[in-house]
């Protein structure tokens, strides 16, 4: 009898053992935080990343914990800069960690130490530190070339998207790439864009003429002292065909009114003044400023969306324009598709405005995912939009159903040159440097025992009907 009690008290201390190894309070959790900066920097160039904050035993990784970090650079024993962040992190993070963009060549130091975190515990005083040079880019020779990246085929029908990237042979300097189109009298078809990385990009092609030869352009502009330009600039030579154009053009001419109307969209024009934000997250909206002259086209209606290599990832937003020989400003929201699936991949994309016979292309930029209606480590069924999506297309269709009765009542007024507003809807790890421990809670063996715990358990419960058994 006594060896049945003493085998009972062992199993109520293990499974005791169990319940709190399950307690989430009982988790261990550390924070740690370490420079993210290389040992050389650049100077007149932006950094944002100076950091990588993470918390190591948090499964799972939501919700986000807020941790705030104040952080100092000096230069020779000199204050050059002291701020702080409030950073909201699942597990690990390093953007938008501090911001730096030193002006002088010569050596530094970056501190930073935790001052507040919703993670419970008592944090260390001190700080993690780190040193860094910074050069002057104009001083190192370098020999940077510029290569366009594009689809296997020479032609492309209008309204094809042709896709290319960019490739630079060494990335290590800061760099600008521009590149455009042009035809064979040098006329931009797409005006000159900017970009510092060497994502993927696309053109949706559109052209009026039965054929048109296309240049690709595009010239890097590094920041070192780059010993060979003429391997900077380059260029790929694409053909564009108008299939349907061919058709119309060999049954018959087109009629004074076709001719008419062909001719009335060439005197409008449409104007893409700003996107807002320029970086956007899927799952939100951003905001188109337009300015848009309407000649005599008959045409009225106006679209707006979003596309990443030739695919729409935005709903379509109208707007109505009833007057001829009218200006109109404006501003219309475009709410991009959630992406939880996480299909569409990051980086630039194309905002399309098509009407009045016209087309115009802005690019922007998209990252990350709204975590609001994608919650970490959550994905959605294929065919199940997210619940926050069917809101926000509301508003959307809400908004733009107000721009197309302000511009309406607006026409009919006769003011000619009618203004509208829509109203806004809602690097490099330092080697030998393993961070700061700020806090550890009881030791992380204990999520190790359940298993053994049940094994334990299973076979003391089976001794202890043995042992009733011998003595029956």
């Amino acid at each position: 009898m006594g060896k049945l009690v003493v085998i009972g008290f062992l199993f109520l201390c293990l499974c005791s053992i169990l319940v709190s190894a399950q307690d989430p309070e009982n988790q261990t959790k550390a924070i740690t935080l370490t420079a993210n900066v290389d040992k050389i920097l650049y100077s007149n160039t932006e950094y944002t990343s100076l950091f990588k904050l993470e918390i190591t035993g948090k499964k799972p990784c939501s919700p986000k914990d807020t941790v705030t970090v104040l952080y100092t650079l000096t230069k020779n024993n000199s204050l050059v800069k002291e701020d702080f962040f409030s950073k909201e992190i699942g597990c690990t993070s390093s953007a938008g960690t501090g911001k730096f963009s030193p002006t002088e060549i010569g050596m530094y130091s970056l501190c930073g130490a935790i001052i507040n975190s919703s993670v419970i515990g008592n944090y260390s005083s001190p700080p993690s530190c780190t040193e860094f040079e910074v050069i002057s880019t104009s001083e190192v020779s370098c020999d940077i070339s510029l290569q366009l990246k594009t689809n296997e085929s020479i032609f492309y029908e209008s309204g094809q998207s042709i896709e290319f990237k960019p490739e630079l042979n060494d990335k290590s300097f800061p760099f600008v790439i521009e590149y455009w189109i042009e035809d064979l009298f040098g006329n931009q078809v797409r005006p000159k864009i900017n970009t510092t990385n060497t994502n993927e990009k696309s053109w949706k092609t559109n052209i009026k003429e039965q054929d048109r030869v296309l240049f690709l352009k595009a010239a890097a502009y590094p920041s070192c002292n780059d010993l060979d330009l003429s391997n900077n600039a380059v260029q790929e030579m694409f053909i564009v065909t108008n299939d349907e154009l061919t058709i119309i053009n060999t049954s018959e001419k087109s009629s004074p009114e076709e001719s008419s109307s062909t001719a009335s969209a060439v005197n409008s024009t449409i104007n893409i003044i700003k996107i807002s934000p320029e970086m956007v997250s899927f799952g939100k909206t951003v905001e188109v400023e337009l300015e848009i002259y309407k000649g005599a086209t008959g045409k009225y209606s106006v679209s707006v969306w979003a596309e990443k290599n030739g695919k729409v990832i935005s709903e379509k937003t109208k707007v109505h324009l009833k007057n001829k020989d009218t200006s109109y400003k404006f501003t219309l929201p475009i709410f991009i598709e959630p992406n939880c699936n996480q299909k569409i991949k990051e980086g630039d994309v194309q905002l399309i405005v098509e009407g009045l016979g016209l087309q115009e292309e802005k690019e922007f930029e998209i990252t990350g995912i709204n975590s609001k209606i994608c919650p970490e480590k959550e994905t959605l069924k294929k065919d199940e939009p997210p619940k926050e999506k069917s809101a926000k297309t509301e508003e959307t269709k809400k908004q733009t159903k107000t721009a197309n009765q302000s511009l309406s009542l607006l026409s009919q007024s006769g003011d000619t040159q009618p203004s509208l507003t829509v109203a806004k809807a809602p690097r490099t790890e330092i080697p030998g440097y393993s961070g700061m421990v700020v806090y550890e809670s009881v030791s992380e063996k204990s999520k190790n025992l359940v298993s053994w715990v049940l094994f334990v358990a299973f076979g003391l419960l089976s001794l202890i009907l043995i042992l009733k058994k011998n003595s029956d």
